[in-house]
């Protein structure tokens, strides 16, 4: 026994030292070399390391690399699809005996990738040239699978990207999104503490600054619920959550959520669609409240609404399961000006004179083709809408409620309250498209308006008087 006790002592420490001493004996261009054939069997592509190599097996396998290089398609616009000035990984080797994955370190330095999509709809993610894959032996249901052995802990030490840059490229198109100065840290101490996730990054001149964070991250591996909070914060957009979730099937996630646009056109013009819009609103933008997501269902109850200095509240929920998309919701506004909205008095109008459209019919032509209602089956819906008050130029609008229905290319609006100049009105009007020929019924009726004030602020005029009823 004592004899292959020492046997196998001395086995130990000859593998310890081959491992510490190999590394030394062997040229780094043999490992360039393994490398670049590895990488052009398995895609076709030149994967080349034009700086150091440096590799270490004992205590721990060591990798560091400098300019490395992965080659674009042919057709490609970039030199390469992905280049990095340096990479460091630093993997614990014992732990792994026990199923444990402890890395020290992983940074990635300068990493830049280019996606491309030419103009025939060739990515250059789409790798050609590549070895085929050996077919799996069939099955005979003798052999029985392997079991994955359980991941019993990971941890990670020092893992950061660095100054990385992703471009996105589509000649089809001409659309372009370039992503810069992309820095990421990413600290996990165990399965059992905390993990975070802290970056930042440059999008049409703006830095977004993004916070992750989940407080039982075996949980989340495990199926169960955890903790989550994120915060992201640029100066055109912040959104903030703070709850729980689950990444099991179905996908749930529950929880506070808050987000705040100092101006919408600001944002608008950020995300490169300018708006054109009169008016001096679509300002500050601040919505509050309970999200909840469930597989295909999609609720933000308890919401509370502020837009340009006017306020709302509601809840909305939207489900994808069913055979069409179903969406409820209830939004309800304190006032309403739609002064804000408006070109103010004296502003250019649009030129809307014949010889602009020449095409355009006379007073008298109307279209004899049909409407395609058809649309209205693509969704099923329940909306209700109150407003306190409406403001629109000098006219008042006291409250007022709008049912809305839409099931199977049945739409139903109900206007149940329209409060006008000491007097109440209401309307119906059902659309209905089940059928070949599209149905259509309304209704229409006012009591006991006052015809001088409305006269007055609908039409400057002031000189008739009374009350007028509608039906």
């Amino acid at each position: 026994m004592k004899k292959l006790l020492l046997g196998l002592l001395s086995l130990i420490v000859v593998a310890i030292l081959v491992a510490v001493a190999v590394p030394f004996f062997i040229s780094t261009e043999v490992y360039k070399e393994q490398i670049t054939a590895a990488a052009r069997d398995a895609t076709g592509r030149d994967l080349m390391i034009g700086g150091n190599v440096g590799l270490s097996v004992f205590p721990r396998l060591e990798l560091q690399a400098e300019q490395v290089t992965f080659s674009n398609m042919p057709r490609g616009r970039a030199p390469h699809m992905a280049s990095l000035d340096k990479l460091v990984v630093r993997l614990q080797l014992l732990p792994l005996l026990s199923g444990e994955v402890r890395v020290d370190s992983f940074v990635l330095v300068d990493p830049v990738i280019a996606l491309e999509i030419d103009h025939k709809g060739r990515a250059n993610w789409e790798f050609e040239g590549a070895a085929p894959a050996e077919e799996p032996a069939a099955d005979n249901g003798e052999s029985e699978a392997a079991e994955t052995p359980e991941l019993a802990e990971i941890s990670l030490g020092d893992v950061r990207l660095v100054n990385g840059k992703v471009s996105y490229r589509d000649a089809r198109s001409g659309e372009v999104i370039e992503l810069s100065n992309i820095n990421m840290t990413i600290a996990l101490p165990s399965l059992d503490a905390p993990a975070e996730a802290d970056g930042s990054v440059v999008w049409n001149g703006k830095k977004v600054s993004l916070a992750l964070g989940a407080e039982n991250p075996r949980a989340l591996m495990e199926g169960a619920s955890s903790a989550l909070d994120l915060t992201l914060e640029s100066e055109p957009v912040s959104v903030d959550f703070q709850g729980t979730g689950r990444l099991s099937e179905p996908l749930t996630v529950a929880g506070k959520m808050g987000l705040d646009v100092p101006s919408i056109r600001a944002l608008a013009a950020w995300t490169g669609t300018p708006l054109d819009a009169p008016g001096t609103g679509l300002g500050p933008l601040e919505i509050t409240g309970d999200l909840s997501l469930k597989g295909s269902r999609v609720s933000f109850g308890k919401a509370e609404i502020g837009l340009d200095g006017m306020n709302a509240s509601g809840d909305f929920l939207v489900d994808t399961g069913a055979k069409v998309p179903y969406l409820k919701g209830r939004l309800d506004w304190d006032a309403l000006d739609l002064n804000l909205y408006m070109a103010p008095d004296g502003g250019a109008a649009p030129d809307t004179q014949a010889e602009d459209a020449p095409n355009a019919g006379g007073p008298g032509d109307w279209s004899d083709d049909s409407i395609d209602f058809s649309g209205l089956k693509a969704a099923n819906a329940d909306f209700e809408l109150s407003v306190g008050s409406i403001t629109l130029d000098q006219l008042k609008i006291g409250r007022s409620a709008v049912e809305v229905g839409l099931k199977n290319g049945r739409l139903a609006v109900d206007l149940k309250e329209l409060a006008l100049y000491g007097g109440n009105g209401t309307a119906n009007l059902v659309l209905n498209a089940r059928g070949k020929v599209p149905l259509i019924n309304q209704s229409l009726a006012f009591t006991g308006v006052q015809l001088e004030p409305l006269l007055t602020d609908a039409a400057r005029f002031d000189k008739m008087t009374g009350t007028a009823n509608l039906n």
